[in-house]
């Protein structure tokens, strides 16, 4: 959601009335949190106010729960010097989570990450699975390329063959077309079998298992956005973590 503040409570500092702002709503799950309506209501901690001159109305509302999914809980993020870009965040760059190396800093050595969906589609209709999951992980997945390669990161992905173009312009180094049945073998292959990290955007029951079974002989971290299959992932040496649409956040409450 994005618009212009029209009150403030009496304890907020951060924002006024006037500023452009974007912030998440979980309106599908959560009574009286929606969006479709002329005025609604935010946790000051979940808005961020949008520089002039830089973001449409339209463009910044996209950013919210693409990020919310690439950090961990709000509460947890209050304590660090992180952009409330959340979701690549969270997930990357929390100690808990992947523990990637934050920017401006790089990464020292030569290191793959695997961003599973690096701009997923709308599912089948016969796919019985919300479709607000695939349009938020399609933007997911096109942030934590960018966040990745500013992390000094070598990134793998994969996409639809039509998408190629757009996830390299973004930073993917190598893009492999997830149809493909021998699509663990092609990241194997890619990363030298050196991978330790992966972030699987779609997190499905196969998804999971692809990119448990993609990581390197001594394991690694993954990270899902939905909740863990652990029948599918079956390997002792990964650690997962897990920053789930269905979680609700402890901000994200009525006052």
């Amino acid at each position: 959601m994005s618009g212009t503040v029209v009150g403030v409570g009496k304890d907020v500092s951060s924002l006024k009335v006037g500023d452009h702002v974007a912030t998440i709503k979980h309106g599908s799950a959560y009574p009286g949190e929606g969006a479709f309506a002329e005025y609604a209501k935010a946790p000051a901690e979940l808005v961020w106010a949008i520089p002039e001159n830089t973001l449409t109305f339209e463009e910044s509302s996209t950013y919210n729960v693409a990020c919310v999914c690439l950090a961990c809980s709000v509460r947890r993020m209050a304590q660090r010097t992180l952009p409330r870009f959340l979701t690549p965040v969270q997930m990357f760059y929390h100690t808990e989570n992947l523990a990637l190396v934050e920017p401006p800093e790089k990464v020292s050595t030569e290191e793959w990450v695997l961003i599973y969906g690096g701009s997923c589609q709308f599912p089948s209709p016969s796919v019985d699975t919300r479709p607000t999951t695939y349009v938020s992980t399609a933007a997911v997945g096109q942030f934590a390329i960018q966040f990745a390669r500013l992390s000094g990161y070598k990134v793998v992905t994969t996409a639809s063959p039509h998408n190629h173009d757009l996830v390299r312009s973004l930073g993917a180094d190598v893009v492999l077309d997830y149809h493909d049945s021998n699509i663990v073998d092609q990241i194997k292959g890619a990363t030298g079998n050196t991978l330790k990290v992966a972030f699987d955007t779609i997190s499905e029951k196969d998804t999971q298992r692809i990119c448990a079974a993609a990581l390197g002989p001594d394991g690694g971290k993954l990270g899902v956005i939905l909740s863990p299959q652990w029948e599918a992932i079956s390997r002792s040496d990964v650690k997962v973590s897990c920053e789930c649409f269905a979680r609700r956040s402890p901000f994200l409450t009525d006052p």
